[in-house]
């Protein structure tokens, strides 16, 4: 399994807590977010990674190189910023040919089991497939909308508690067929509520350890955290 990890956000809200660093790279127990993030997907069986990345991309590539625990690392780096959209669509430039790849936000950590999640893809012969997990965090995360069959039917369900855990299963073409490079775009709101009304995407239920380091709240719980 190759995995793609979206590491090119501005970080703007954790400005404040971890001002010299991107994202990515944030202590967490004394160590780069981001190598939290390797250990795990490592140990779940990924063996190879693309980082997308653009702010101070060179920071990331100097703390990682071309490899991480012998598992090789290659990066698709934004010339301007394309967000999480743009981003992935510029990963997969370098996963074309796979017939599924993993793909990750670099700012949060769920601990779902890969095997399990890969099987309940394969069974659904879905498209595309997205973890979820249930939260009440109603202003910061929009409600999923899931039918009977697990298939997404919506992104705006304001009754629902599920929400988008950031961790994907796909079909490199169901994505570069449809949009153009180097367009910024957002994965969440852009791509995703399109590819739902297209394409047979279903959601996979886990109520493991989610973290989102992205506000200084939950940077200082993760601290806690038992992440591997």
């Amino acid at each position: 399994m190759k995995a793609i990890i979206l590491a090119g956000g501005l970080g703007t809200r954790l400005r404040s807590t971890v001002p010299d660093l991107p994202k990515p790279l944030a202590p967490v127990q004394q160590r780069p977010f981001l190598a939290h993030l390797l250990d795990y997907w490592i140990q779940q069986g990924v063996d190879s990674f693309v980082l997308s990345v653009g702010y101070k991309h060179e920071m990331i590539q100097e703390t990682f190189g071309e490899q991480y625990q012998g598992c090789p690392i290659t990066y698709a780096v934004e010339k301007q910023p394309l967000g999480t959209g743009g981003g992935i669509l510029l990963a997969l430039q370098q996963l074309q040919d796979e017939d599924v790849v993993l793909a990750m936000n670099g700012d949060t950590f769920f601990k779902i089991n890969l095997s399990n999640y890969f099987d309940f893809y394969q069974t659904s012969q879905a498209a595309a497939c997205i973890a979820l997990h249930h939260s009440t965090n109603t202003q910061r995360y929009a409600g999923i909308g899931l039918d009977d069959q697990q298939k997404i039917t919506s992104f705006q369900q304001a009754s629902s508690s599920l929400v988008n855990g950031g961790v994907y299963l796909f079909q490199p073409k169901l994505l570069l067929s449809h949009y153009p490079l180097n367009t910024a775009l957002s994965l969440e709101q852009d791509i995703l509520p399109h590819i739902i009304g297209t394409s047979y995407v279903t959601g996979y239920m886990e109520s493991a350890l989610f973290i989102d380091i992205g506000v200084p709240e939950d940077y200082h719980r993760a601290q806690q955290l038992s992440l591997v």
